[in-house]
């Protein structure tokens, strides 16, 4: 019985923070579209062989769906592209929520879709934000390959508050900057 009670109230924890989490109120995909540079992000298993310089370029279709091309170096010197398609996800009624695939079978297959809440995003469009509700994807975007200092430190707070650890954020490695892709946003 306890058994189940811990794992209720797991569950119930994790959907209370999947839904605590705020996205940015307005999203102009227009504005958003472009070539951005990742300056961190909670590693994930799809992307364990980039190495440095990872890209994520958004364009906008004529159907409406956003392409993604996502990039990035990888260990052996080669340049890893990944293609997938975004939409507005149907559930929510917000711009900033998001979803996405990299599937596609004839078609994009959404059932294999993940979130792409836009949960940070600089006015002028300079940098973004970008997390799923669960805490376990995080990405820091920027239109430069480097970021100040200052609003990184602006990011980790904003990101702390939201409910995500800090510590769990790698630094990604460009040509533009010092890191090594090690370094701990909680760190800097």
């Amino acid at each position: 019985m306890t058994k189940y009670l811990i794992l209720i109230l797991t569950f119930c924890s994790l959907s209370l923070k999947s839904i605590a989490i705020e996205t940015v109120p307005e999203l102009d995909l227009d504005s958003y579209k472009g070539l951005w540079h990742e300056i961190g992000s909670i590693p994930q298993s799809f992307s364990k062989d980039c190495t440095a310089n990872a890209k994520a370029e958004y364009n906008i279709l004529e159907s409406g769906l956003v392409q993604v091309l996502n990039s990035c170096l990888e260990n052996d010197g080669n340049i890893n592209v990944a293609e997938g398609r975004a939409r507005l996800n149907p559930e929510f009624n917000s711009p900033s929520k998001l979803e996405v695939t990299f599937v596609k079978f004839i078609d994009w297959i959404w059932s294999f879709s993940g979130a792409y809440w836009v949960i940070g995003l600089d006015k002028e469009y300079n940098w973004s934000v970008v997390g799923h509700p669960d805490l376990t994807y995080l990405w820091i975007l920027s239109r430069s390959p480097s970021m100040d200092l200052e609003q990184l430190y602006e990011i980790r707070r904003d990101i702390e508050a939201k409910g995500y650890d800090s510590c769990q954020v790698l630094m990604t490695k460009n040509d533009s900057n010092a890191y090594t892709g090690q370094e701990r946003l909680c760190d800097l």
